[in-house]
């Protein structure tokens, strides 16, 4: 672990050396900028839009792990992976599938969140 993580920092470090390394900043799409007041609050359009995108992605997870066949694996996977094994269950594949969506949603929080945050050869 600790190796990979070394080499990312080595890559990173190589492609500033290369490329050199400053911030960019995102630009939103013109129908999210702006303000859209609820309530009396000011709520920026594209701030508004990341709060929309992950309460679906709350609710559809949540729908995924509790009423679909690969959430009760994911589940029994979780508990007792041998038990999981006994009855059929491809105890690597669940997690090798959650793994890979995770990582997924790990790329859309950055994707949404380099507005905000800006683009670093760090992030």
């Amino acid at each position: 672990m600790l190796f990979t993580i070394g080499l990312v920092f080595m890559s990173v470090a190589a492609v500033d050396y290369v490329m050199g390394s400053g911030q960019v900043f995102a630009r939103v799409p013109t129908w999210l900028e702006g303000q859209i007041n609820v309530a009396g609050v000011g709520l920026g359009r594209y701030r508004l839009l990341i709060i929309v995108v992950c309460g679906l992605l709350t609710i559809g997870l949540q729908l995924i792990l509790s009423r679909t066949r690969f959430g009760s694996r994911l589940r029994a996977s979780v508990d007792d992976a041998r038990v999981a094994r006994g009855l059929g269950i491809n105890v690597s594949g669940v997690f090798a599938l959650t793994f890979a969506f995770g990582s997924g949603l790990a790329g859309l929080g950055g994707a949404l969140g380099v507005e905000s945050l800006g683009l670093d050869p760090t992030f």
